[in-house]
Order: structure tokens, then sequence, then C-alpha cells
């Protein structure tokens, strides 16, 4: 892990190859593995630069960066979740033990499958309307 300034708080990390500047607080605002490196409890390798070394997908880092500063999931990782999909960046957050990271992704899942099964419970409600049964079920106990 580099500092740009001592005492800034800026760290700068090389995961993947790809660099991502950010502050510690960041990087500490929820409870994963990303907290216990940068307060130095699990060691960490330093590429050519000093920089902490994270070997994952930059790409779905980002996901998880972007998760960690605003406290909400990316736009691209919601609308994958509201299609009953798995999102790449899903593996990456339980490799960091990140769980506010899946609890975000299948409350927005969930719901996603509740707003299907009122649709069906309307829609249903809405053809029995239109399309009343044939025989009452009292015409069918007077035949007997």
């Amino acid at each position: 892990m580099k500092r740009e300034r001592e005492d800034s708080g800026v760290i700068k990390l090389n995961v993947g190859g790809t660099y991502f500047t950010t502050l510690k607080t960041t990087l500490t605002s929820q409870d994963s593995s990303l907290t216990r490196i940068v307060l130095s409890e699990i060691p960490f390798d330093t590429d050519d630069e000093g920089c902490c070394f994270v070997d994952l997908d930059p790409d779905d880092f980002r996901y998880i960066l972007y998760f960690l500063r605003l406290g909400r999931l990316h736009l691209d990782v919601v609308q994958t979740a509201k299609s009953r999909g798995l999102h790449s960046s899903l593996d990456t957050a339980r490799y960091l033990a990140l769980s506010h990271y899946q609890t975000h992704f299948d409350a927005i899942r969930n719901r996603n499958l509740q707003d299907i099964w009122d649709e069906l419970y309307e829609t249903k409600k809405l053809w029995q309307i239109e399309h009343p049964p044939l025989f009452d079920d009292e015409d069918e106990d007077d035949e007997d």
C-alpha cells in the first residue's frame, strides 16, 4: 500500500495491474478483508512501486470500490440483480468478506421477485374477473 502523502489518508492499490487511488476511510468503511489489510492486520504483497497488490479482476473491483465510496450498488449490478442474474463482482465481494455487498444485492433481487409475484397475483385476479368460471360449485353439488 503506497501512501501518496504521509498522513494524507490517500492509498494507491494495484488491483490486477490497474491502479486505484482512494482514501483509507473508504477502504475501512465496511468490515472486510480490505479493512484488515489497510489496518495492517493481514500481510500483503507489494508491487515494484510499493503499492499493495491485490490479485483480483480490476473490472469487478471498481464495483466494490463504488459500493465502499457511496454505500450503494452500481447501476450495472442493480440491473443484474433485478433480472435475477449473478454479477461477477459478487465473487470479489465474497473473496473480500464484504457481506454488506451481498446483502444489498440479495435485497434488490428479493424485492424484484416480490414485485413479480405481486404482478402475477394481480394478473390472475384480473383474469378471473374477465373469465368467470363456467360452473359454480353449487351447480355441481345440485347434480349429485
